[in-house]
């Protein structure tokens, strides 16, 4: 027991340094949508959502990162087999994490504590596809239609107006996800028809590229 608690102690000055790091490069941003700058900005606050004028054309997807936790843990707990996070730094720890993602889910496995918090505006048609992705996303919370378009409604008439709701009926979520999650959406959705799935594929490039 006591090398082990050892070996804890030892990794635990890594473990600060990089949560005060992460702190002070990564906390608070909000992406801005235009494809000529990818622009990251600080936000103190949930973000006004982007200007839609800077969308990819025919594009109905707003987007703001709200969180997310230290990346480079992810590259600590990778190191554990080993016993080599003291060779842990920036360069090191990014081109392992890169490494092991590229060779499959089960090495990659250390970036399913890689969280990201997003709040996503996007219409009905697109949400469907999302809801697809259930395993390493957590749902935290949306805008309702019963206290927006069928408030104070009830019986068959909150039935007719709910079915009836447009397919562009936009809709704003709050999702956590895990990268290797992340990872796995962009791998199968960056080349898809809809402009929706090729911004949001964009965005989470620009955040853990």
């Amino acid at each position: 027991m006591s090398s082990y608690g050892s070996r804890i102690q030892r990794i635990i000055p890594d473990r600060e340094r990089i949560e005060d790091e992460h702190q002070k490069e990564t906390s608070g941003y909000r992406y801005s949508p235009n494809p000529m700058t990818r622009e990251f900005k600080r936000i103190d606050l949930l973000p006004s959502w982007a200007d839609p004028t800077a969308r990819r054309k025919g594009c109905y997807l707003d987007i703001a990162l709200l969180h997310q936790t230290p990346r480079r843990l992810c590259a600590l707990a990778s190191r554990l087999s080993h016993e080599s996070w003291e060779k842990s730094t920036e360069d090191t720890d990014k081109s392992l994490l890169e490494r092991l993602a590229s060779q499959g889910e089960e090495h990659g496995k250390s970036l399913r504590g890689h969280v990201l918090i997003l709040a996503i505006e996007g219409p009905r048609y697109w949400w469907v596809e999302m809801d697809a992705y259930t395993v390493g996303v957590i749902p935290m919370g949306s805008t309702s239609t019963m206290y927006g378009e069928a408030k104070r409604l009830s019986g068959e008439e909150l039935v007719r107006v709910k079915s009836e709701l447009p397919e562009g009926t936009l809709q704003l979520r709050i999702r956590a996800f895990s990268e290797q999650t992340l990872q796995r959406i962009i791998k199968q959705q960056k080349n898809h028809r809809l402009p929706e799935w090729q911004e949001f594929c964009s965005f989470v490039e620009h955040i853990i590229n």
